[in-house]
């Protein structure tokens, strides 16, 4: 009997829950010392872009101690309709890689070194739905004093492009020397 009383609470809690929630909320997502505001609408009843990272690297070579390669990325589209607004990227500071900012194709991004943690990059290119943004760069990683692997992700920004799905929005990559 006890049991059973539990169960049926459990029960209306659980159904309480869903029936609370309203089908449009405000979010805040945060990268460290920024805000991107975005509206969360109930996604069966709402085209959205969805915004999602591909990353992989091609080695140019070794001289000395760094070795020489490309981030290979793309910015892949896989919603219903197409971005807007603006898109940003980031990936971790890491003292040992150099990154020549210089080499970044397409035109279609913007570099901000301003922040002390973060190598990020925006970008106002509208993507399609199924289609891609290019995002390449060439860098160059010192290999003196470390492990064989380096690891490195890239991150969309939740919101960005009017997306609102964050769970795919990392992409990761590890070199090997």
């Amino acid at each position: 009997m006890k049991t059973s009383r539990i169960s049926i609470l459990f029960l209306i809690l659980f159904i309480f829950s869903f029936s609370s929630c309203s089908k449009e909320e405000d979010y805040q997502y945060m990268l460290p010392d920024q805000t991107l505001d975005i509206q969360h609408r109930d996604l069966a009843n709402t085209l959205h872009s969805d915004l999602q990272p591909i990353l992989n690297l091609d080695p140019r070579g070794e001289e000395g101690n760094y070795f020489h390669f490309e981030f290979l990325g793309q910015i892949h589209n896989i919603g219903e309709v197409a971005s807007k607004g603006k898109i940003q990227l980031f990936m971790h500071k890491d003292s040992r890689l150099e990154l020549d900012i210089s080499s970044l194709d397409s035109g279609a991004w913007e570099y901000d070194a301003s922040h002390r943690s973060f190598h990020i990059w925006t970008s106002d290119i509208e993507i399609a739905s199924d289609a891609f943004l290019d995002f390449n760069v060439q860098a160059s990683y010192d290999m003196k004093f470390n492990s064989s692997l380096a690891n490195f992700t890239l991150t969309i920004l939740t919101g960005s492009g009017g997306e609102i799905n964050g769970m795919n929005n990392t992409a990761h990559v590890m070199l090997e020397f």
